[in-house]
């Protein structure tokens, strides 16, 4: 290992920005997001879809077209 914690030879990996790291979530919940959710699971699955879209909205000006 060198000083910055990286095996030999290896470089770190660059991160995604936010944004993108966001809207790939965002495609990914909105596959199993319901309107109307029946049950707990479907109401955090809804729940995460809507604080995604918000957080997009508001902060980004950008609503994804799925």
């Amino acid at each position: 290992m060198d000083v910055h914690g990286n095996e030999k030879g290896r470089i770190m990996a660059k991160k995604n920005p936010l944004r993108v790291r966001l809207v790939r979530e965002y495609e990914k919940v909105s596959k199993s997001a319901v309107r109307e959710p029946r049950n707990g699971k479907e109401m955090f699955t809804r729940m995460r879809w809507e604080r995604l879209r918000k957080i997009l909205w508001r902060r980004y000006d950008y609503l994804p077209q799925l």
